[in-house]
């Protein structure tokens, strides 16, 4: 795909961006790292960008960036590029913010939306959040990196195609919130299985959350 081609259709997301802004402030992300005072692509816009895309089914980079120029002033960075909408529609700034932004910044922008929507979320049991907790696997892009970090399968065959991630994931039952899965490998030396994850994913949940499991799990398995 080439990503300075223009997408045809352009999404309206005006109120998706500002519960996104309500939920995750811009000082939430900005607190580790502040950007200067003229950078346009500021952590929060990028990954508002990056959820752009993904709410429109992989929009291109050119597109994604037309979108920063209709974003409100409220909720772009306060200097004057922004105020007077006077960047530049090349992809090239958007791509070099993208791979500059941690993957602790998009994570920290995960959990602080999961934490705020199962907040304002009626408690299902006796005044506790409940979560269904359970496994799964996913199959990746076969690229040298996934496959290193997550082996594919084998079998008196050989090895398969495919990378193979592990993970973990707890759905919050009042709203369908899911919390951020914990991800690990599920072949190879560094697999690492469904109660070790789940043990990863235990600092996300509310504190006195009741856990929903398959036997799998076991009991007294996790620590309190």
């Amino acid at each position: 795909m080439n990503h300075d081609q223009e997408s045809p259709a352009v999404v309206d997301l005006g109120e998706a961006v500002r519960m996104f802004h309500r939920l995750v402030p811009p000082d939430v992300l900005h607190a580790q790292k502040p950007p200067t005072l003229s950078t346009v692509f500021t952590p929060w816009v990028v990954v508002w960008l990056m959820i752009y895309q993904r709410l429109t089914c992989n929009a291109t980079m050119a597109t994604a960036v037309g979108e920063l120029a209709r974003l409100s002033a409220d909720v772009l960075p306060d200097n004057k590029r922004a105020r007077e909408k006077s960047f530049s529609a090349n992809t090239g700034g958007f791509s070099r913010a993208r791979d500059r932004l941690p993957v602790e910044m998009a994570q920290r922008a995960a959990d602080e939306v999961s934490a705020a929507l199962i907040a304002k979320s009626p408690p299902s049991v006796k005044g506790r959040n409940a979560f269904l907790v359970d496994g799964s696997t996913l199959s990746l892009a076969p690229t040298d990196a996934l496959r290193k970090t997550y082996p594919p399968a084998r079998n008196q065959h050989g090895e398969s195609h495919w990378p193979i991630l592990h993970l973990v994931a707890a759905h919050e039952l009042s709203s369908g919130v899911t919390v951020r899965p914990e991800v690990g490998a599920m072949y190879g030396p560094a697999a690492i299985g469904e109660v070790p994850l789940s043990a990863g994913l235990m600092p996300r949940l509310p504190v006195g959350s009741v856990l929903i499991a398959d036997r799998n799990f076991g009991v007294f398995a996790l620590p309190g």
